[in-house]
């Protein structure tokens, strides 16, 4: 029997020999679903997508470790209190336990069934709008796309400058070599479509375009702590000029909203 499970298509994962060699492949589930290998392949909306499953997993006060936990420790707590209170009495050791965890078990498994179904439209729910964030991306894109195609700017004007500047970085994300560099260059060239007024404004006011790169606040205040005293930014969260300034009560660099006309710190 040991010689016959050790054959290859008793093996996880792999390919299977022999007989079963005309077989279609295994899907190897064990590494991941096909969802998550689809997220995987796609970093810009596998982020989308968790950050949206958080969001909402946060909105209804769930938090799947938290739930497993507390169904597990119901199922101890009650079977070993109906096991202290005698059911189960005369049916042996083993039978005592089992009788007196036969209804916990049950409702344990009920209210993880549930779990597993609320946590499935979460997941459901968090695609769709992580697949319509993307087309609504992608439709952003081709609509700018299509205007600067059309239209020719003379050069060093800030509509040039700026055309140029986007152009930039649609050449890096098409040139990109591994899939990390791909997905990089393709995030900072969707969010330089978001941006493309402030972009426009930074070449108008003669500013160096800095766009923070980052997704939400924790980040942007992370970032803004290893840059110099008086970088002017783009913030992609809001859409908006910044300038980093040291908090003087705190001694920690900060963060105040500029004019965003002038770039320049309102009096």
């Amino acid at each position: 029997m040991s010689r016959i499970l050790k054959r290859p298509m008793f093996m996880k994962g792999g390919s299977a020999g022999g007989i079963m060699h005309m077989a279609n492949p295994r899907k190897n589930y064990q590494e991941g679903t096909q969802l998550e290998d689809f997220m995987q392949k796609n970093p810009l909306m596998g982020e989308d997508y968790q950050r949206n499953l958080n969001l909402y997993r946060m909105a209804g006060g769930q938090d799947e470790a938290q739930l497993r936990n507390d169904a597990l420790s119901n199922l101890l707590i009650q079977g070993g209190l109906n096991l202290v209170s005698g059911t189960g009495a005369g049916k042996g050791t083993l039978g005592s336990i089992a009788e007196s965890f036969k209804d916990p078990a049950k409702t344990a498994m009920a209210e993880y069934s549930k779990m597993k179904g609320g946590d499935r439209e979460l997941r459901l729910a968090s695609l769709k709008n992580t697949l319509e964030q993307d087309a609504a991306r992608k439709k952003a894109a081709a609509e700018l796309q299509a205007k600067m195609v059309g239209k020719s700017y003379e050069s060093g004007t800030p509509q040039s400058q700026t055309k140029d500047y986007v152009n930039s970085l649609s050449d890096l994300a098409s040139k990109a070599v591994t899939q990390s560099q791909r997905a990089g260059a393709q995030k900072t060239l969707d969010v330089a479509y978001q941006v493309f007024p402030q972009i426009e404004q930074g070449f108008r006011s003669g500013v160096g375009i800095t766009i923070a790169p980052t997704s939400n606040k924790e980040e942007l205040r992370e970032w803004v702590q290893g840059q110099a005293e008086n970088t002017r930014f783009i913030d992609p969260i809001s859409r908006k000029w910044k300038m980093v300034m040291t908090n003087p009560e705190t001694g920690k660099k900060d963060i105040i909203l500029i004019d965003q006309n002038t770039l320049t710190v309102p009096e």
